[in-house]
């Protein structure tokens, strides 16, 4: 006889990790960390995209700049399967992980530890070109809203992290449309544009 006292009836009794390890097939499981892989909606995408991560409240979510979909595992579901509200993808992820359990037994919620992130170190601004004015004017932004909101073409930025083990990781990245935000001291870049291509892997 199966027994059933281990199914759920709520969402919030489901791991959210499990929701981006069942659907993505992930090969590991989520702790804490960071996972790049290609898009699941851009099947013709080579270069990855789409990531998955732990927001500030400490919650998995993704973001796949490939389509420009982002959000937590409800969003994830609703879009993989075309499912018209986030209920119906609630619905759907309650049931299959039912079925999960029934199969693999209960998954339970686990704490994540803190894993280190690369973070900018190091970056040269350029001057802007053809092609900086070809891409910001396909979205109808000019010169001027971009001076505004402090955004500055980057010829390079460089990632850097250490890891428990006190290895340091390097990573210079740069591309045809890099772009960033200077914070207000003009000395820290804040964000960097997605259109990026990474050219070296040093550690």
């Amino acid at each position: 006889m199966i027994s059933t006292k281990n199914l759920i009836y709520d969402l919030a009794d489901v791991p959210r990790e499990w929701i981006f390890e069942h659907y993505l097939n992930l090969t590991e499981k989520l702790t804490g960390q960071d996972i790049k892989m290609k898009s699941v909606f851009n099947t013709r995408e080579k270069t990855p995209s789409m990531c998955i991560y732990i927001d500030r409240n400490n919650i998995y979510k993704f973001k796949d700049f490939s389509s420009g979909i982002g959000g937590d595992g409800l969003t994830l579901v609703q879009n993989l399967f075309n499912l018209p509200t986030r209920g119906s993808a609630s619905y759907k992820i309650i049931e299959d992980y039912n079925q999960y359990v029934l199969t693999n037994g209960c998954n339970t919620i686990r704490s994540y530890r803190q894993h280190s992130k690369f973070k900018v170190t190091d970056y040269e601004m350029r001057h802007w070109n053809t092609l900086d004015q070809k891409y910001w004017m396909g979205f109808h932004i000019g010169s001027r809203l971009l001076s505004r909101y402090n955004v500055v073409p980057l010829e390079y930025y460089i990632m850097t992290k250490t890891d428990e083990n006190d290895v340091v990781s390097s990573i210079t990245i740069k591309g045809n449309i890099s772009m960033g935000i200077l914070e207000k001291t003009g000395h820290s870049i804040r964000f960097i544009s997605q259109r990026l291509k990474r050219v070296n892997l040093s550690r």
